[in-house]
């Protein structure tokens, strides 16, 4: 008597051991009198104690979502009535913190009476959360990323579009008089494009390490008057005004900060703001805020409802299962807020629904220069303005090394109002032959060529001599920061990331001429 006893003392002992172990809850339930017992790990899923529980079924069914009800009661009546061998339904309950927690819950009949109806229903309950989150963050990644790829392809096959179609306009009819205006939409559409590339790489970039950050000083008040010229067209198309709206104390406010940089930002702020905004304005204004200077795009758009997710990439767990919106890829906002705080700024959003939203940019006064110290980036306006600038140009030669002919055709392009004399060569193989009769002043080379790149050219260029002092500047679409070693381990003189504007190729070249 006494060894049995002690049997069903272990086997207690052993079964409360698994029951915590494995946190599961215990239920004993009497189909009879509703009477059930619970043991406290039931109690302490829920964030009760078990003095709190009136050990009726009234403390399980209370509690249960009343969406999930319907499926319990058909399951526990299918094993009541033997066609089935175990009871299993997951189903949510009422944590006393007021969330749902998910419940496995499992069970079974364990005593019957002589007809066969149920006496003891005995099971366990095993707290899911956890896992369900872990399902649900599964299924809104799948979500996200064909939302994504839905998204991208809009976002780059509307500006395609729109240049092919227009180019194709322009190459019928190039005396029509509004080629200007198509121009400015194939310019603006590109723009774009390239914008959205910048936005792809630093995406995956700030997986891996940080964004690169290339300071130099710049006038912001320029840089926003130009802002609004490349969207003026995209606006009048929808009837919105853009407004610039300096209230410094000086028409001018240079900072050391990354010119490319502010660019990118404000691009993804104002597609955003013209986006949503079917009628009103857009203002991009400057203006002093205790020790920074304030930079703010306002519009008179829709509004956002929730302002606490939006610079959350792609969408997050509070997007409802039928949000459709092929407008946006959800990294732009991702992205800026990532490149201003890496800028030493801060990026802060205020919003009304139907009223518009206004996103600032908190610049400190330490960025800022003042006229005298500032040295801007020598632009084409400059070039334009100033034609001395060249005159140090006359006579001299650059070589152009590149194996796709519309890149040598866009160089040429480029400096044809300049007095330089451009040689051209396919690649590095054909550069060198060049190089034998010929002196140039510069090379602007490929990176990347069948024969002989932009690396093994500058190698060889080095070790002749003749070349080893001539600036070489490497030309790639690849990104600076992961080229640039490269470039420098065989001794490059500077590094010009594809695309490249005029300003930026003029610019470049008066530093070296």
């Amino acid at each position: 008597m006494q060894t049995s006893l002690l049997n069903t003392a272990n086997t207690l002992e052993r079964l409360k051991l698994v029951l915590d172990s494995t946190r599961l809850g215990m239920w004993d339930w009497s189909p009879v009198t509703n009477e059930v017992v619970f043991d406290s790990n039931w109690a302490s899923m829920l964030g009760l104690r078990i003095d709190e529980l009136s050990m009726t079924l009234d403390d399980w069914s209370s509690r249960v979502h009343p969406d999930d009800m319907d499926s319990c009661l058909t399951d526990i009546q299918a094993h009541l009535e033997g066609k089935t061998d175990f009871y299993e339904n997951m189903h949510r309950m009422k944590h006393a913190d007021g969330s749902w927690v998910y419940i496995l819950d499992r069970g079974r009949v364990v005593e019957r009476d002589s007809e066969g109806n149920a006496l003891r229903f005995t099971g366990t309950h095993a707290d899911m959360t956890a896992l369900k989150s872990a399902e649900f963050d599964a299924l809104l990644a799948t979500k996200a990323k064909e939302r994504f790829f839905a998204n991208m392809s809009h976002e780059l096959r509307a500006p395609l579009h729109a240049m092919l179609g227009l180019l194709e306009l322009v190459q019928n009819d190039h005396t029509a008089s509004d080629v200007p205006e198509k121009l400015q939409i194939m310019n603006e559409s590109g723009q774009h494009l390239l914008n959205m590339v910048n936005n792809l790489l630093d995406a995956s970039r700030l997986q891996h390490t940080t964004l690169n950050i290339k300071k130099a000083e710049f006038d912001v008040v320029a840089l926003l008057y130009n802002i609004r010229d490349l969207f003026a067209y995209r606006g009048q198309e929808k009837g919105i005004t853009l407004d610039v709206i300096n209230n410094l104390d000086s028409e001018a406010c240079y900072l050391l900060s990354d010119r490319s940089r502010f660019f990118q930002v404000l691009i993804n702020l104002i597609s955003n703001a013209i986006k949503f905004t079917e009628n009103g304005s857009i203002t991009l204004s400057l203006s002093k805020l205790d020790h920074s200077i304030l930079l703010d795009v306002t519009d008179t758009g829709v509004g956002i409802e929730d302002t606490s997710r939006i610079f959350k990439p792609f969408f997050s767990k509070e997007v409802s299962g039928d949000y459709d919106d092929a407008g946006s890829t959800g990294l732009g906002l991702n992205i800026s807020k990532e490149i201003v705080t890496s800028l030493e700024c801060e990026l802060r959003v205020h919003s009304q629904l139907g009223k518009g939203s206004t996103f600032s940019i908190v610049i400190p006064s330490s960025l800022e220069r003042s006229l005298s110290d500032a040295r801007p980036n020598v632009s084409m306006q400059d070039f334009i303005e100033s034609p001395s600038s060249m005159t140090n140009w006359s006579g001299k030669v650059v070589l152009a090394v590149d194996d796709t002919p519309m890149n040598l055709v866009l160089l040429q392009a480029m400096l044809a109002s300049t007095p330089l004399e451009l040689i051209q060569a396919k690649n590095g193989k054909h550069a060198l032959e060049i190089l034998r009769t010929k002196r140039v002043d510069v090379v602007i080379s490929d990176l990347h060529m069948p024969e002989l790149g932009g690396l093994e050219l500058s190698q060889q260029l080095r070790l002749n001599p003749e070349t080893k002092d001539v600036p070489i500047i490497v030309s790639s679409a690849d990104i600076k920061q992961d080229a640039w070693p490269k470039c420098k381990e065989v001794q490059a003189t500077d590094f010009l990331e594809k695309p490249f504007t005029a300003n930026q190729l003029l610019g470049m070249l008066q530093r070296y001429l």
